[in-house]
């Protein structure tokens, strides 16, 4: 899981230019075309922060310009072969699963990590996990960006025929300490909890992004904090890009300037594309972004699949990169 610490930011450094959202650049291997582009009529990207964080034209945080800002990046191109993979990563699991290096499938260059699970109709949560605490000091503001792509059909959940009820949903990526340390920031696809009453809930699953065990935050007094998908759910929802091939993720969040202010910030971009935006300055309570102020200090990707993998089924990662905007 992946824990972060954020904060107001008062410089913008040079631009380096964003690939195109979903385009990889061209390469033996790789998949170029991420599905359909263009937003949905009526929808914007969501309102733009002066003073906090530059943006890209096709949406996203911008991309480090120097060695400093960068925490920690993969491209799987290093290894020699999964032995290789696994041993540069400090903790790992791979219960219903296991992590694999792809050298026949890349969003970019010739490889990517892939992640094998099995069949399961027994309710057991797939617990398949790579984790590596960082040497990094605690940013105020993290980016997250990465590739990926999921085998059409992909079950983010155990359906309810084979359990009392169906799994609650997927963890995608953890920024943080592992075992849910305090601050922990945790992307899961999921839609078993109501969205916060400023937006609509709707049907199906959501991409949700979670900060666990908040303590740094005094009001409301809340162990977690909750900002689910509220945009574009239909095209750029989980089920939707589940289709087989490459998309790319970008997650921004920005921890509140003092305890209790609840004036961070929390959004998320798929294919350049706003699905969620969340600004503690909007005055709403609902709205208000309480990410807490601990220390980052690690990446694992990704953690639990509950209730296990209910078919035989296949992920992608490439292209990974955790920076300070």
């Amino acid at each position: 899981m992946v824990g972060v610490a954020w904060a107001a930011s008062a410089c913008s450094p040079a631009v380096m230019t964003m690939e195109d959202a979903g385009l990889p650049t061209p390469d033996a291997g790789a998949v170029s075309d991420a599905g359909p582009a263009g937003a949905d009529g009526g929808l914007d990207a969501g309102p733009v922060d002066a003073g906090l964080v530059d943006f890209e034209p096709d949406g996203g945080p911008r991309e480090p310009t120097n060695a400093s800002q960068v925490l920690y990046t993969d491209d799987f191109e290093r290894y020699a072969n999964t032995v290789a993979l696994k041993g540069s990563y400090g903790d790992q699991r791979e219960v219903g699963g296991t992590f694999e290096l792809d050298g026949a499938t890349a969003a970019v260059g010739s490889r990517s990590m892939r992640i094998d699970y099995t069949p399961n109709t027994s309710c057991q949560d797939a617990d398949v996990f790579l984790s590596k605490v960082l040497a990094v000091t605690s940013p105020l503001t993290v980016a997250l960006q990465y590739r990926f792509r999921f085998a059409p059909g992909f079950r983010f959940q155990q359906p309810a025929t084979y359990c009392a009820g169906r799994g609650a949903g997927s963890t995608e990526f953890v920024v943080g300490r592992v075992m849910n340390g305090r601050g922990t920031v945790v992307l899961s696809a999921a839609a078993d909890e109501p969205a916060p009453a400023l937006f609509p809930d709707g049907p199906g699953l959501r991409w949700q992004v979670q900060v666990r065990d908040v303590r740094g935050t005094v009001t409301p007094a809340q162990p977690h904090a909750l900002y689910r998908q509220h945009q574009r759910v239909a095209r750029l929802g989980p089920a939707a890009v589940a289709d087989g091939r490459w998309h790319r993720l970008s997650l921004l969040v920005q921890r509140e300037t003092q305890a209790g202010l609840g004036d961070g910030v929390v959004r998320l971009w798929i294919d350049g594309e706003a699905v969620l935006d969340v600004d503690g300055n909007a005055g709403v309570a609902q709205a208000k972004v309480f990410s807490g102020t601990a220390p980052f200090g690690a990446i694992t990707y990704p953690s639990t699949l509950s209730a296990g993998a209910s078919q035989a089924q296949t992920r992608w990662f490439d292209e990974v990169l955790l920076f300070e905007p």
